[in-house]
């Protein structure tokens, strides 16, 4: 699966998180915020 602009890959990225994670996040906002701490923490290593 190719996906050409990086706003897409975002999504494709966060809704793979959210299907691992579903159970522990079962509503979008969590899951949205959740995403964001993510990458603030990946932007820090």
């Amino acid at each position: 699966m190719l996906i050409s602009d990086s706003k897409g890959m975002d999504e494709f990225i966060f809704d793979r998180i959210y299907k691992i994670n579903e159970e522990l996040l079962p509503r979008d906002g969590e899951y949205w915020e959740w995403g964001q701490k993510q990458r603030a923490l990946l932007d820090q290593l």
